[in-house]
């Protein structure tokens, strides 16, 4: 243990008896000029008197357990030695570092301490594959791309110690035959990553890899090329390093718009000189008093106390009170007041002409909900041309999602709009809301569909919540009779139609033949429409409407209502297709989808896609044993299933954990999969095809809606997908990360690539760990979305009664 300043330090260096002639030495002179003089050594094996005239503290493992034995038990015996320490180090012995490292570590914003940072820990080794996420001029910390790239050097605060010690993984991880004594790396970001937990590296690099050979037969490092030197002082990475970033925790990567520019306090200020005695009323005070962070969050409260309007400050924590009453040296213009919000806006008399909502945060408190409950209580407060800016618009979802399209249909205009957003209001408190949404009858039928991994839920977002753009929609009409046009076919708009059809109140159903795969019956129920007849009441789609503009037309002109169920990628951009003008509302099945025709101004409803529990059957899954990958028919539009990727993944493996499920019309085709896996034979129906393999393979490059990981989901088998929309909506056992250009379908859409290598070593990984928690935790995600809690809330929307 040793102390210094104010940071207690627990490190010590793992090494084998091979190197403690060799690489060891060079390791510990640089450690000690870092600021590590006396690490405590774990050598993976024998008592050595070679080890012994080190002089330094010695743990011997006799006989061998390996080297993740080794590196595991090591964190173990420095966190027994003191559990209280600050940071927790453990450095490999084939490492060169920076003089006075240590003094920049300590010097440096820790992630669990940092506002803008997910919880995670630092790896000191940059490999060039995540030098490329880090944006260009920055200097400091930021999310790799979770993949686990080498175990050089980590350092752990003691919270990250007892989550990655405490963890299901880091316990079942020797169970693993082929890894389970190697790869450290990835067995710590998997183990972390299950806790929610993150790993950031910086750039440059702070040590640089020495080994050339590996005593496991490991391939070779990939040199750190950011790495300056060992005569390079970490102390001028202080001077050098950028203030931090806004870091968006699903994407792993660092925004580099520059900070200033994204607040608009200045632009709000100078909106309030015409306002007689103005008063501004922000909700959230400052939480960090470091000048870095000032910078990083604007610290609001100081500009409204250099411009002398009154101002109120309202928080629930005294002590982000305490750190504001000291930056605002007491100015006499502001009221810092300990309590809750939205109470006191309830009691609030007199007029807010600015109101500030910089809390709670989105990724860590209910921010979406909390900022639209306070823009209600505080609506009747404001006059005309009064002012909302509201804070960390950036996050998605947001605090911003839900509130600023409802401004907005309140007569509220945008102003500025980029981290931040500044609204104007242009009616005044007593005239009629513009397209404001008609108050729904509560009913306990009503669910709350969750939207996101992290259990946030849309609340009662058929009320003020609904994201309804500014164009009118119709009246509901007398005739509430619904027809649904689309395929009945074995594809995924068939599928998304059957759903619909057997959940939903349908009385006609036009049946659109697949040119392929044909059509298959309708429910007897439901009645058949031919080709002649136009609905007189509502008209639903998935995707396409199959009719030309002016049968729409005249569907409009009769009084009737159009309802989409939109794929993003084949919906056409505004005005691009004449048809799209005729639809009262697009029914957005993914987050995805919503926010990008949304800002298109198409009038939209998120309503997240349920899931048809009947046909699952719950298989629980204990240990990762194999792996599944659907190819459908034909691979999907352009190949965007990812199966290149994955003959690329799998193409040197030697027994082949993978099964391929393939329906090719072409026969030669569909045997090629026999290269890189066990092909099945045809499964016609989705019910069978979940109980073959352990986890779903899904690295596909573009989806509208991701049916296949639902539908895995449903069987309780986890999946693996790309770290990109729609898939980060869902729950994963591992996201991998991306590349990504722009491709046009119907519109222009992200189309994302999977590295092939990445995703052979995650799934290398992975292969033979426990997953038998995850299991159990996807299959309660999807009960969450059984279409049976939520078919009353669809067919509300289609009727246009909400």
């Amino acid at each position: 243990m040793t102390k210094h300043g104010k940071v207690v330090w627990q490190y010590g260096v793992t090494t084998v008896p091979e190197r403690l002639e060799t690489l060891l030495p060079d390791t510990l002179k640089s450690l000690e000029v870092a600021g590590f003089p006396e690490p405590r050594l774990f050598v993976d094996g024998p008592y050595s008197s070679t080890a012994k005239a080190l002089g330094l503290p010695t743990t011997y493992r006799d006989p061998k357990v390996r080297a993740f034995g080794n590196w595991v038990l090591a964190l173990w015996e420095l966190y027994l030695r003191n559990p209280h320490a600050d940071r927790y180090a453990i450095f490999q012995d084939d490492l060169v570092a920076y003089p006075h490292l240590r003094e920049y570590l300590e010097r440096s914003v820790y992630p669990h301490q940092h506002n803008n940072m997910q919880p995670g820990y630092w790896n000191l080794y940059t490999f060039p594959i995540n030098l490329t996420l880090c944006p260009k001029d920055y200097i400091g910390w930021y999310p790799s791309d979770q993949c686990g790239k080498g175990a050089v050097g980590l350092v752990f605060c003691k919270d990250a110690v007892t989550t990655l010690l405490s963890q299901s993984h880091t316990v079942g991880r020797p169970q693993n035959i082929k890894r389970g004594h190697r790869a450290i790396d990835g067995g710590i970001v998997t183990a972390m990553r299950n806790a929610r937990w993150r790993e950031y590296v910086h750039n440059p690099s702070l040590v640089q890899h020495t080994g050339t050979e590996s005593t496991l037969d490991n391939r070779q490092h990939d040199l750190a090329d950011s790495f300056r030197g060992v005569d390079f002082d970490a102390r001028k990475l202080i001077e050098e390093a950028n203030d931090p970033r806004q870091v968006n925790p699903k994407r792993g990567k660092v925004k580099t718009n520059p900070r200033w520019d994204r607040f608009f306090f200045k632009e709000a200020l100078d909106l309030l000189k015409n306002v007689d005695n103005p008063t501004i009323l922000e909700i959230g005070a400052i939480r960090d008093a470091r000048p870095i962070a000032a910078r990083a969050d604007g610290h609001a409260t100081v500009k409204w106390a250099e411009s002398g309007y009154r101002t109120i400050t309202l928080d629930t924590s005294a002590k982000a009170l305490d750190i504001t009453r000291r930056l605002i040296n007491d100015a006499p213009n502001v009221e810092l007041i300990h309590g809750d919000g939205l109470a006191y806006l309830e009691t609030f008399q007199g007029q807010i002409n600015l109101l500030y909502l910089d809390g709670p945060h989105p990724a860590k408190e209910d921010g979406v909900r909390f900022s639209l409950l306070a823009y209600t209580k505080a609506l009747p407060k404001m006059p005309k041309g009064s002012l909302i800016l509201i804070d960390d618009c950036d996050i998605t979802p947001g605090k911003g999602d839900q509130m600023v399209p409802k401004a907005v249909r309140d007569g509220w205009k945008i102003l500025k709009k980029d981290r931040q957003v500044l609204l104007q209001r242009t009616t005044a408190p007593q005239e009629e809301p513009l397209l404001e949404p008609q108050e729904p009858e509560k009913d306990a039928d009503t669910p709350t569909i969750p939207y996101t991994t992290s259990g946030q839920e849309i609340v009662d977002f058929l009320r003020d919540e609904a994201k309804v753009t500014s164009r009118p929609k119709s009246k509901p009409k007398a005739n509430k009779e619904i027809t649904l046009i689309g395929y009945s076919c074995a594809n995924g708009l068939g599928e998304l139609n059957r759903q619909i059809a057997k959940y939903v109140g349908i009385d006609y159903w036009r049946v659109i033949r697949h040119k392929v795969l044909g059509k298959q019956p309708i429910p007897k129920s439901i009645k058949p429409a031919t080709e002649v007849d136009l609905p007189n009441g509502i008209l639903l789609f998935t995707e396409t409407p199959f009719l030309k503009p002016q049968q729409l037309k005249a569907i409009k002109d009769r009084g009737g209502r159009i309802v989409s169920v939109p794929m993003l990628e084949w919906t056409p951009k505004p005005a691009t297709e004449p048809w799209t003008d005729y639809v009262d509302l697009w029914i957005c099945p993914t987050r995805q989808c919503y926010v990008t025709l949304s800002e298109e101004g198409y009038p939209c409803v998120m309503f997240p896609w349920p899931i048809d529990l009947e046909r699952y059957t719950f298989i629980p899954r204990d240990t990762l044993e194999s792996y599944l990958f659907i190819n459908g028919f034909s691979g999907g539009f352009r190949g965007r299933k990812g199966a290149a990727t994955v003959r690329q993944a799998f193409s040197e493996v030697g027994s082949s954990p993978l099964v391929v499920s393939s329906q090719e019309r072409d026969l030669n085709q569909r045997e090629q999969w026999k290269k890189y896996g066990t092909l099945l034979d045809p499964i016609q129906s989705n019910r069978y095809l979940y109980t073959v393999g352990s986890v779903l393979l899904a690295p596909h490059h573009c989806d509208g809606l991701g049916l296949e990981p639902m539908e895995a989901m449903a069987c309780g088998m986890p999946v693996i997908t790309p770290d990109a929309p729609p898939w980060n909506e869902f729950p994963a056992l591992a996201r991998l990360p991306v590349q990504q250009e722009r491709k046009r379908i119907r519109r222009p859409l992200p189309w994302v690539s999977v590295d092939p290598l990445t995703l052979r070593e995650r799934c290398e990984e992975l292969l033979g760990s426990s997953i038998k928690e995850h299991s159990r935790e996807v299959r309660a995600w999807a009960e969450s979305r059984d279409w049976t809690k939520c078919a009353k809330t669809f067919q509300r929307l289609v009727q246009g009664e909400t």
